[in-house]
Order: structure tokens, then sequence, then C-alpha cells
């Protein structure tokens, strides 16, 4: 993991601390609205222009991020139980309250169908999980309100460090896809033992 507060002191040595930062303030913003920064949803970059913008932050700053990766299953129930409409309803609100979680010098992106990813500059994998957690609470969830009722979303949500030797962006969301198609194949692997164990044992005994 790399050693945030070992970058901070070698940066300081370089330049004074505020000019520093004001400098990575204005590269971040720099970088965010090169094009083509195309919208994946109301707000949101799509995947292309993240892995654009997040590749090039890595090749012209020092300093690392990190990345949330948020995939919210239920935008598809919402589809099942509601209607279309209810999902096109939620997905902007589901980009309003993630972007308020990567902030002003985060990039957020609608990644897949139900996929959203963060990029956080100069914030570690426990930063950005403490900030996600702040915003959305414990789960993460959050509440939409669709016409004709309201509804919770909880996402399943990864994190990790986006280091200047990591091989890139598009390479840690594939991983960390990955892990998350893991994690659900286990999940689903016990949910199924613990049905069959309820049913083996709610059998009537032979008589």
């Amino acid at each position: 993991m790399h050693d945030l507060a070992a970058s901070s002191r070698a940066d300081s040595d370089l330049l004074p601390r505020r000019r520093s930062q004001r400098w990575r303030r204005a590269l971040w913003r720099l970088l965010s609205r090169l094009s083509p920064l195309r919208t994946g949803a109301p707000g949101l970059l799509d995947r292309y222009s993240l892995l654009a913008a997040g590749n090039r932050l890595q090749r012209r700053s020092r300093r690392d991020a990190a990345v949330l990766l948020f995939d919210f299953e239920d935008l598809t129930e919402l589809s099942e139980l509601y209607g279309d409409r209810a999902r096109r309803d939620a997905v902007p609100q589901v980009a309003q309250e993630l972007q308020r979680v990567a902030g002003e010098q985060g990039l957020a992106a609608r990644t897949g169908a139900s996929q959203f990813t963060l990029l956080l500059p100069d914030c570690s994998r426990q930063q950005a999980i403490a900030r996600a957690v702040r915003e959305l609470g414990t789960p993460c969830r959050i509440e939409l309100d669709l016409d004709g009722g309201e509804a919770v979303v909880v996402p399943d949500v990864l994190a990790e460090d986006f280091t200047q030797t990591g091989g890139g962006l598009a390479l840690l969301q594939r991983t960390l896809g990955e892990r998350l198609a893991a994690h659900r194949r286990h999940r689903q692997q016990r949910e199924d033992y613990l049905r069959r164990s309820r049913e083996r044992y709610s059998r009537p005994a032979p008589l």
C-alpha cells in the first residue's frame, strides 16, 4: 500500500505545501475536463471516459487514489417489480448520491447496467470506505423517490487503492468485478445450502 504520509513529506521538500495542493487540484480539474468525457448516466461519466481520465492521472500525478465499485442488483429488480420507468427514474437519483460521495475532486461513472465506479484522488482505500459510509450509511444504501412510492437500494461495495504501479485503471476495475462475481457466487452457494438444510429438516419423518 502506498505510504501517504511519506508522500506528503516528500512533496513538502519540493514545493510549499499550500502551492502543491493547489497544483494538484488544478491538475485534477484539467484531467477531468479533457475530452472526450462522455456521460453514462445524468451527471456521471461513462466507463471509457473514466478510464481515460484515470490513466491520465496515473501518468501525470505522483499521488495515488482509491477506487470504489458499487453494484446495484436492486436496479434490475426495480424493472421487474415496477417496470422500466422506475429504473429510469432511479438512475439519476443513484448518480446524484454517488457524485456526492465522489466530491468535488473525484470522478464518478456508470460502468455497467447496474455498476458504478468512483475514482477518488489523494485518498486511500480505508478513507474511501469511510467516506462511503459517512455519506450513505451502514450498510451503504440509497433511498429512492419513485412515482407512486419509495424504495431503498443496497449495493455491493468494493474498494481498492489505485497506485502508480497497479497496471492501470482498467485492470483494477476488472479485478474488482471478478472479486464481486466470486463473492456473489459464494453468497448464492451459502443461501442454497441454507435453503436445502431448512427443507431437509422441515420434512416430516417417515412413518
